[in-house]
Parts: structure tokens; sequence; C-alpha cells
């Protein structure tokens, strides 16, 4: 009885170190990068991601800023201008595939980034 015992918590220990070790597509939830939208730049200017993976555009700076997908698959999309501080904008990728990222007001001024998302592997 005691053997069975300690077999079965060892099967329960290792059930749960992989579990985690998966993270949360183990678990049904997505995942979520975070985007600092700075005065005049995004950090990281460069971020590679797996599809349905949630992006968060972080307003951190002062001035009016917008989050514009200028190229890459799928549809068009924009943040409008925003201003402020805290999570102001939020898109999940589904589709694999590069895209440029670029505030419309400061595009001049070099605000882009630069973001791939790779194919999620089953």
């Amino acid at each position: 009885m005691i053997r069975r015992t300690w077999k079965a918590a060892l099967v329960g220990a290792i059930a749960a170190v992989a579990a985690l070790s998966l993270g949360p597509a183990a678990s049904g939830k997505a995942k979520t990068a975070t985007v600092d939208v700075e005065d005049d730049f995004f950090t990281p200017a460069s971020l590679t991601i797996k599809e349905d993976t949630k992006v968060e555009w972080n307003w951190v700076g002062t001035e009016l800023h917008d989050v514009t997908k200028a190229g890459g698959p799928g549809k068009f999309f924009e943040s409008g201008p925003k201003e402020g501080s805290g999570v102001l904008y939020s898109k999940t990728f589904k589709k694999p595939g590069k895209y440029e990222i670029i505030c419309s007001l400061h595009s001049k001024d070099g605000m882009r980034m630069d973001l791939k998302v790779k194919k999620r592997r089953n």
C-alpha cells in the first residue's frame, strides 16, 4: 500500500511539473505580450510571438500616439490617436507573418516596430 501511494504521488508530481512547463497554452489561456508606447518609439522595437498571442500597447509617453498596421497579413487595423497612461489598445494576432507597426503621427520620425508572428506548433 505504501509503495502504491508513493508511485501515485510521483506520477501526480510529474504531471504537475509537465503542466507548468507547458504554460498558458496547455491551460487554454492566451498569451499576452506588452509593448510600451513611448514618446516617438516603441519598446521593444522588435517582437516575436506565436499566433493567437494578444499584444497590448501600453502608453507611457506624454504625447499623442497611435498604433497602425503599415504592412503584414490580414486586415488593416489602427488604434486611433490616444494619449495618457495604461494599456489603451490590444490586438490578438491570428495570422503568422511579418507585420510593420507604426505610429502614423510620428512615422516620419522613425516610430515603428517589427512584429513577427510564428505559427504555433501543436
